[in-house]
């Protein structure tokens, strides 16, 4: 693909560019306003055109057939260059009244400078109902907690995390002394996260806990003062401030208020709280990871909402304790745990994971695209697209693996999933059960129902003979917490993918100059459902970056992009993405699939005059905003 660089060049006559943000524009590119690629404060004056304009406008679909891959060549510095587009995306300041979230309802602490003591009341969880005697200690943007002897603690926010005594269990991962800290994301519409003092009985390393806290601008006299009320059983945890570019990026963009707005440490320990749901796990799983080695491969299955996710990820970590290497093959294109949607992926996990899907997004080691999410209407594609992935895994290292299959369980979901274990062919399979019947398989699952089931649509299903099936109970049936809906998890999983872009000191999408490509029409095939199409189908769309498989009709995906802006003078393509300069050299095909930008991406129209391509008519004020939608249910505020 033959992309150029980092922004894009252009000779000195006029071009007409239709920019996927804000119309059809004209470029002036006289000699005043010819900028060169590190003048940051300045951009060339973009004249906005109509979008009635804009549907005009003829083109012709180059010869787009050959499917060789072509080589990156990046933009040398020596070229001038501009700035596509300038336009800025409207914060979460201007959020409308009703949809701001009261926080202080779960706000427990004083985030003031000075150590304190108090109870907060822990919803039964893994320990069961109690009071928890904790000690805080404040300062600047840092929190110590100090947690007793068998005492789990949880709590709502992000933090980065440290231990300095003891050990501490956060989902399923053991953290210590020796551990780095690591960043815990525990917001509203996921269960909350916990910390669980495993009771470790040590010495106390008073210089190395003093020696820490001096460095982070802990007053001596206080932090002599913790150190002598430690107990060897206690666990001693350094909490502090974090900020992530993706995150920021993500929360400017979602109405719904997932963190609490607190300006030191962004945590609240007091969960006690009609609406909040709490991470808890069946033992049973315990005793089946202990069980799993390098060659067992475990398939995860269940309805919508047991729990499969909050599984994965316990499992994950409870074997990277033991193992250096976890590998995850995700068969669920609709919500899967380490890429945005719309693909099946195999991803070689190193690093535990402490949050929902959207805070830990991965490279996968392979990728197959899934143009359709909702697969009950092409289950055979489907089934195709599980047997290359699987083709792509026969050579990765033996390592512990864990399959993530979806929620489909009613119409052929048996069927499919029963063709996908012949495909798979797990070691074991765990069956997640609801105590609500609709969310589960009509039946429970058995080796002759898993081999009757597959014959629709796998002729020759192979024998599982020495296939375990493992049922347990899910332990989400209690939780009546609100919980994102899925199409809002996709879509903050497409904000982190491109958050991740920008680095602190830019906020929009539309500064990512340094992820900014151009690529020509004749170079990459525009497809969508399987066609070829122009470029205006795909312009101001995200787009999977693929090329074909050896099987017909089967792609490999390497990540996804905006096509930022299409040039028709030129022939030419803008593309917005993350993906590495090795694998953008592979990548002959941009396709639509089932998974489109947030609205948020679209409406958002700060610094615009004029029209909102594809969104709207007529003009806006010059100080005019487009409010922005919340799907938060009202009773939960």
């Amino acid at each position: 693909m033959n992309l150029q660089g980092k922004t894009c060049s252009i000779s000195k006559d006029k071009r007409r560019v239709e920019s996927s943000y804000s119309g059809k524009r004209k470029l002036q590119t006289n000699k005043d306003n010819m900028k060169v690629v590190n003048s940051a404060q300045q951009h060339l004056i973009l004249e906005t055109v109509t979008c009635e304009k804009m549907e005009s406008l003829q083109f012709d679909i180059c010869d787009t057939s050959s499917n060789d891959s072509i080589s990156f060549v990046p933009e040398t510095d020596k070229h001038t260059t501009f700035v596509v587009d300038e336009l800025h995306f409207k914060s979460n300041e201007d959020q409308d009244n009703n949809n701001s979230y009261d926080s202080d309802k779960y706000d427990s602490s004083d985030n003031s400078e000075g150590s304190c003591v108090e109870e907060v009341c822990q919803p039964e969880g893994r320990l069961g109902r109690q009071k928890v005697a904790v000690e805080f200690l404040h300062i600047s943007d840092s929190l110590i907690i100090i947690l007793p002897k068998n005492s789990t603690l949880y709590f709502y926010g992000l933090m980065s995390a440290q231990v300095l005594h003891g050990a501490v269990d956060v989902l399923g991962y053991t953290l210590t002394q020796s551990s780095e800290a690591q960043e815990l994301y525990s917001p509203r519409g996921s269960a909350f996260l916990y910390l669980t003092n495993t009771n470790y009985n040590e010495q106390v390393n008073k210089s190395f806990i003093q020696e820490t806290l001096l460095k982070e601008n802990f007053v001596s006299q206080e932090v002599n003062t913790l150190v002598d009320k430690i107990e060897s059983t206690s666990a001693v945890i350094l909490c502090k401030k974090m900020s992530s570019p993706k995150i920021n990026f993500l929360v400017r963009h979602i109405a719904q208020q997932i963190f609490p707005n607190i300006d030191n440490v962004q945590c609240s320990f007091n969960v006690e709280h009609e609406n909040s749901n709490l991470l808890k796990f069946n033992p049973e799983l315990d005793s089946i990871i202990s069980r799993m080695h390098k060659k067992s491969k475990t398939l995860l299955s269940g309805g919508k909402g047991v729990g499969k996710s909050s599984a994965l990820r316990y499992m994950v970590n409870k074997l990277l304790l033991s193992y250096k290497e976890v590998l995850v093959i995700d068969l669920d294109p609709g919500q899967p745990e380490f890429t945005i949607s719309g693909c099946l992926s195999a991803t070689i996990v190193t690093e535990p994971v402490f949050g929902p899907n959207y805070t830990h997004l991965r490279e996968p080691y392979r990728s197959v695209f899934v143009p359709k999410i909702d697969i009950s209407a092409q289950p055979r594609d489907y089934i195709k697209n599980v047997k290359l992935l699987m083709s792509l895994c026969e050579h990765i290292p033996s390592m512990p693996t864990i399959v993530n299959y979806m929620g489909y369980t009613r119409g052929f979901g048996l069927n499919i999933f029963s063709s996908v274990v012949c495909c798979v062919k797990p070691s074991s399979v765990i069956e997640i059960r609801s105590s609500n019947p609709n969310r589960n398989f009509a039946q429970c699952l058995s080796l002759d129902l898993i081999h009757k089931s597959a014959q629709i649509l796998t002729r020759h299903s192979e024998e599982l003979s020495n296939l375990e099936i493992i049922t347990i109970p899910s332990m989400t049936d209690e939780s009546n917490g609100w919980v994102l809906e899925p199409r809002k998890v996709r879509e903050m999983c497409v904000l982190s993918y491109f958050g991740a872009c920008l680095p602190h000191s830019q906020k929009y999408i539309t500064d990512a100059t340094n992820h900014l490509y151009k690529v020509y029409f004749s170079e990459v095939n525009l497809i969508c459902d399987d066609n070829i199409v122009a470029p205006a189908v795909v312009n101001a769309n995200l787009v999977a970056m693929c090329k074909p498989s050896s099987i017909h009709g089967s792609y490999l995906c390497y990540g996804y992009g905006i096509v930022r802006a299409v040039d028709y003078e030129t022939r030419e393509l803008y593309i917005i993405t993350p993906i590495t300069r090795d694998y953008l050299e592979l990548v002959n095909s941009l396709i639509l699939g089932s998974v489109a930008l947030p609205p948020s991406m679209y409406m958002a129209s700060d610094r615009v005059e004029g029209i909102v391509p594809y969104v709207s008519k007529g003009i806006l004020p010059v100080f005019g905003k487009l409010s922005k939608r919340s799907h938060l249910p009202k009773e939960h505020f």
